[in-house]
C-alpha cells in the first residue's frame, strides 16, 4: 500500500476510533462506585418530584377514592411517566417509598380540623376586669399598681 492510501484509511477511520474510545471511556465510567451513586441520587431526586406532583394530581382527581386506590393510580402514573422518560427498571418498592413519602409531605401542609371526639379548647377569660364590682375591689390597688410594658 502506497502511504496516500494508508493517510486516506487513518483520516476516514480516526473519528470511528474517537468516538468507539469515548463510549467505552463512559461505559467504563458507569461501572464506577461513585458513577453508580450518582445515578442513583438522580433517580431518587427525579422520582421524588414525580411523585410529589403525581400523588398531588391523583388526590386532586381521586379524592372520593380509597388510600389503595389512589396509590395503586399514582404507581401507574409514575412507572408510565418513567418509562417515556427513558428510566427503565425502577424497582416497585422504590416507587411505593416515594409515593408515601410524597403522601407524607402533602398531609405536612394540611389543615387538620378538630374532629367531634377532639375537645375544642375554652376561650380564656379575661385577665382584667371589665368593670369593678365589689369581687374586684379588694384587687383595685394591685392593679393601679402593675404598669404593663
Amino acid at each position: 500500500m502506497s502511504s496516500t492510501t494508508i493517510n486516506t484509511i487513518m483520516i476516514n477511520a480516526l473519528p470511528l476510533v474517537i468516538a468507539g474510545a469515548v463510549a467505552l471511556y463512559k461505559f467504563i465510567v458507569q461501572l464506577l462506585p461513585d458513577a453508580k451513586h450518582a445515578q442513583l441520587a438522580s433517580l431518587t431526586d427525579n422520582l421524588s418530584s414525580i411523585a410529589l406532583t403525581t400523588v398531588h394530581g391523583v388526590e386532586q382527581f381521586m379524592s372520593d377514592e380509597s388510600g389503595q386506590v389512589k396509590k395503586a393510580q399514582a404507581a401507574s402514573d409514575i412507572s408510565a411517566i418513567l418509562e417515556a422518560t427513558g428510566i427503565h427498571n425502577v424497582p416497585p418498592a422504590l416507587i411505593d417509598n416515594a409515593i408515601e413519602a410524597a403522601v407524607y409531605s402533602m398531609n405536612l401542609f394540611k389543615p387538620n380540623p378538630p374532629t367531634a371526639t377532639q375537645a375544642v379548647p375554652a376561650p380564656i377569660a379575661p385577665i382584667m376586669p371589665t368593670a369593678i364590682n365589689a369581687t374586684s375591689a379588694p384587687l383595685l390597688p394591685v392593679l393601679q399598681s402593675t404598669t404593663i410594658r
